[in-house]
């Protein structure tokens, strides 16, 4: 079943490269030394060691389509998916060999391994994660993982690190997949007092250790800066969808209190970690850092949309609410300018051209949840004159920003739409976000033609009225039940532009106290 050692080294090599969400779970130098015994006497490894191989070669080998394909194809005439699938099939057949129901100090890692590597290959549904990461937590809740290490007994300090980072990463999976699927996270009933990992190399750990070395400070990057600040801003967003699926709608103070702590921890977020850095600059740029600052940044983004777009439209707008359409709007605008970024950046021969497979089946969620928090303001914004309130109020934005005018916000659309268009052309799966913002422009190119006055012809109006249905349904389905959109990982490629500027106050508030 396993290639010949060189080649099983390689793919090793590729998935430690690639810094992979849950690739802290595994600590590297330790899993090398096993590795040198493993092929002194195979014979000896645990099945469940053996689980986390294969599926860590699995993962190696689909880093390597991306990143190394002629490798892959000098390896076999086996083709690379079909031995993707065959490696993970025999992890699976080790955990279940392994009787993973009855969790050992091995068991954790490879599962949730396994958990990622169905994730990246999923591309209609995120169900079987969904089920999955709720049995891998409930191993872990077995196995004590939701205590810190520090208030149990016989834990040595790297087993006890260990164990954050596997808690922490599961977190992380529960709470998005959770939230794609429009269904409930295990998180919310469980109590636990695991503290995150601290900021080191792995060089600066090892079994022996008698205590944890100091974390190094926030500034220094390391392979757990990401880990640490997404778990950090997970927790936050966790909350905020418990609130956004609540049967009761919450008190205008208590979204408040959210959205402090969200900035609260997006203030504490390294600042090298909160920008991406066009290749203008001069500086160096890392593929997998760029890949991470997306991440914070579409996580960041996606909470205050969440947590703010209940008050994007109300019969009569209020102003003690200007401040979250504001927020809500500006933080929608944002992911759809980090979409242009990121698919610039994948374009051939762009800084990410090898590692677009990063951007996942929840950048695409978040993509079209922004897309349409944009249009649903394009087609209210005239409401406000009902109210006695000039056009411009949903633009009041800081001088210092540059979008002024609903015009810019379609050209906003239509570069999203063209983004779609583009990537759907290589990869059919992609086809539905296309159709989705194309309804959303014609929708208001038919909103436009009406305020000015002219008349459509009954088969127009039918057709508006058909577009009105799948807008009205899609916005449900986007705003309230998160249902996926039946569109999933986005593996597109290029060269950096720099970011769209922030927008300005979209209504005029006073200064937050």
């Amino acid at each position: 079943m396993l290639p010949p050692r060189p080649v099983v080294d390689r793919l090793i090599q590729r998935y430690f490269a690639a810094a992979s969400p849950t690739h802290h779970c595994v600590h590297q130098p330790s899993f090398a030394k096993e590795c040198v015994e493993f092929w002194q006497d195979p014979n000896k490894a645990s099945l469940q060691w053996l689980a986390l191989l294969l599926v860590i070669i699995a993962q190696g080998t689909s880093f390597s389509m991306f990143t190394a394909p002629q490798e892959l194809a000098d390896d076999s005439d086996i083709p690379p998916m079909e031995r993707f699938r065959g490696y993970r099939a025999a992890a699976l057949w080790a955990l279940v060999a392994g009787k993973f129901s009855s969790p050992g100090p091995s068991t954790i890692q490879p599962f949730l391994l396994y958990i990622e590597s169905e994730f990246l290959i999923n591309l209609t549904s995120q169900m079987t994660c969904y089920l999955l990461i709720s049995v891998c937590i409930r191993l872990m809740l077995r196995m004590g993982l939701h205590r810190d290490p520090v208030k149990l007994p016989n834990i040595s300090p790297f087993d006890g690190e260990m164990r954050r980072r596997l808690w922490h990463a599961a977190c992380q999976f529960d709470h998005l997949v959770s939230f794609h699927m429009g269904l409930p996270s295990m998180m919310y009933s469980i109590e636990s007092d695991t503290v995150l990992p601290r900021n080191l190399f792995d060089d600066d750990l090892s079994k022996d250790c008698h205590e944890l070395p100091p974390a190094r400070p926030d500034t220094e990057y390391t392979m757990l800066t990401y880990p640490i600040w997404k778990s950090a801003i997970c927790q936050v967003f966790g909350l905020v969808a418990r609130q956004a699926n609540s049967l009761t709608v919450p008190s205008y103070a208590e979204v408040q209190e959210l959205d402090m702590r969200i900035d609260e921890i997006w203030g504490r977020v390294p600042s090298f970690m909160k920008k991406i850095t066009p290749p203008e600059s001069g500086t160096p740029i890392s593929p997998v850092l760029i890949n991470q600052q997306f991440g914070l940044i579409s996580l960041y983004n996606k909470s205050r949309c969440v947590l703010h777009r209940r008050y994007l439209i109300e019969p009569v707008p209020r102003p003690e609410h200007a401040y979250s359409r504001r927020i809500c709007l500006e933080a929608a605008i944002s992911l759809l300018d980090h979409q242009n970024l990121m698919h610039l950046a994948t374009l051939p021969g762009g800084a990410l051209r090898a590692t677009g497979w990063y951007i996942s089946a929840l950048a695409i969620h978040d993509f079209l949840l922004a897309a349409m928090i944009v249009y649903i303001v394009l087609q209210h914004e005239p409401e406000s004159e009902k109210h006695g309130q000039d056009e411009s109020c949903w633009l009041h934005l800081d001088p210092g920003l540059s979008i002024s005018s609903t015009a810019q916000l379609e050209e906003i659309l239509e570069r999203s739409h063209h983004i779609w268009a583009t990537v759907s052309q290589n990869d059919g799966v992609f086809q539905k976000a296309t159709d989705m913002l194309a309804t959303m422009l014609r929708k208001i190119e038919l909103k436009k033609q009406q305020s000015k006055g002219k008349q459509l012809a009954p088969e127009h109006q039918h057709q508006h009225q058909q577009v009105h249905l799948r807008d009205e349904d899609s916005w449900h389905n986007t705003s309230q039940s998160h249902e996926p959109l039946s569109v999933s990982s986005l593996s597109v490629t290029g060269r950096l532009c720099p970011s769209h500027p922030q927008l300005r106050n979209h209504f005029f508030v006073p200064p937050r106290q």
